[in-house]
């Protein structure tokens, strides 16, 4: 996908329910597009993640960038509903806004399917701070989002450097020991010690009380 397309979803859907009598029940898959280049007044959208709310509602998460289809500059973290399986959307929800030259990016959303909670990750940047990483939350199915939680300090191990969530959607186990478990997906950079030179690595970030508190698991 390059910066000056759209962002479409392309769904399948059940024409009539299976039966014994109908074995042969037929699917159909449509085209919609999401977000449309120039729409609401951005320039590009990006880095899109999609998910199902327990409710059925369809969540979709992308960068709206203001200006350019740069990664940086003034980018804010955007969202589109359905209620009807895809085929149609509702108005751009602004989740987080940028203004000046903050970046709200990397959208990583969850949906935790014993609470219903949607839990969103996302990476705020500008300005000299590095990337931080922050999680915010929704209790109604992405109609209302709570204000974002900086959780750098839990994630951050003491030799990296930044910390960006993504880009994709994140899991919950549902079998095992673990079952319950949000598990999220990161990259990170990183000092090795002694050295100058800056690394990058991958990681997935975890959390047992439903993403109220967070910490580093598998690291690559």
């Amino acid at each position: 996908m390059t910066a000056a397309t759209s962002i479409a979803l392309v769904a399948t859907v059940q024409v009539a329910p299976p039966s014994a009598a109908d074995p042969g029940t037929s699917t159909t898959s449509h085209r919609t597009t999401v977000f449309t280049r120039g729409e609401g007044g951005y320039h590009t959208f990006r880095i899109p993640a999609l998910v199902e709310a327990t409710d059925g509602s369809l969540l979709a998460f992308a960068e709206g960038r203001v200006n350019s289809p740069r990664d940086t500059g003034d980018i804010d973290l955007v969202l589109k509903r359905s209620t009807d399986g895809g085929v149609t959307w509702g108005s751009i929800q602004v989740i987080v806004g940028g203004g000046g030259t903050e970046k709200w990016g990397n959208p990583v959303p969850v949906v935790d399917l014993t609470t219903g909670r949607i839990v969103l990750n996302t990476t705020r940047s500008g300005g000299e701070d590095v990337q931080r990483d922050v999680i915010l939350h929704s209790d109604d199915h992405g109609v209302s989002w709570s204000d974002p939680v900086d959780i750098t300090s839990e994630v951050r191990l003491d030799h990296w450097r930044s910390v960006v969530g993504g880009p994709g959607h994140g899991i919950q186990i549902t079998q095992g020991e673990h079952a319950g478990r949000l598990v999220l997906p990161g990259r990170h950079t990183y000092f090795e010690p002694g050295q100058d030179d800056l690394h990058t690595g991958g990681h997935a970030l975890i959390s047992d009380d439903g993403g109220e508190s967070w910490r580093v698991g598998a690291v690559d």
